[in-house]
C-alpha cells in the first residue's frame, strides 16, 4: 500500500519510505519518528542505526510497514528469523534491522526459521525447538555480517 503525502506520525511511530538526495542512489528507511522539522523530520534511522534528519522532499513513496523493495520479488527473498535472550529494547532495533533488510521476523521457532540469533539470556527449550527444525544459530556480531554482508562466518561461536 503506497502511502504518497503521508505527513510525519506521532512521536515513536515506525515510518517506512524510500529517499532519494540529489546525486544518491535511492535507500529505503525505517525510522522511529521523534518530531518534525520546518522542511521534514527527525527520527531513528533502523538503516543507519543512528538518529537522521530527513527533508520531506526527498521522500519518494511512504510505504507501509509491511512493504519493501526486497520483497518485490521472490529471487530476492530473505529467511525467517527469530531473536531470543536480548533485552526487550535491543530486541526491537535487531528486529528493525532485519526487517529493513528483507527478512520475516518470528516470534516463535517455527518450520521454516532459517535463523535463531541468541542473546546472552537464550533458554534452552527455544534453543532446542530451533534446533529439531534445522534452523542455523547466530550471535548478534553473526547476524550483523549477515544483514551487512549477507555471508556468515565460516566457525560462528557457538
Amino acid at each position: 500500500m503506497l502511502m504518497r503525502g503521508r505527513p510525519p506520525g506521532r512521536p515513536r511511530e515506525i515510518l517506512h519510505f524510500l529517499y532519494q538526495e540529489p546525486g544518491h542512489t535511492l535507500t529505503e528507511h525505517f525510522v522511529n519518528y521523534l518530531d518534525t522539522r520546518p522542511d521534514g523530520f527527525t527520527g531513528f534511522c533502523f538503516t543507519a542505526m543512528a538518529e537522521r534528519s530527513f527533508q520531506s522532499a526527498h521522500v519518494v513513496e511512504w510505504l507501509a510497514l509491511d512493504q519493501g523493495r526486497a520483497r518485490q520479488s521472490p529471487a530476492s527473498a530473505k529467511f525467517d528469523i527469530l531473536f531470543t535472550g536480548f533485552e526487550d529494547a535491543e530486541r526491537a532495533v535487531l528486529e528493525a534491522r532485519a526487517t529493513a533488510a528483507g527478512y520475516r521476523v518470528r516470534t516463535s521457532v517455527t518450520k521454516g526459521l532459517a535463523y535463531l540469533c541468541c542473546g546472552p539470556n537464550a533458554g534452552p527449550v527455544k534453543m532446542r525447538k530451533a534446533r529439531e527444525v534445522g534452523a542455523e544459530f547466530l550471535n548478534k556480531n553473526a547476524f550483523e555480517g549477515l544483514i551487512t554482508h549477507g555471508e556468515l562466518p565460516l566457525n560462528p561461536p557457538p
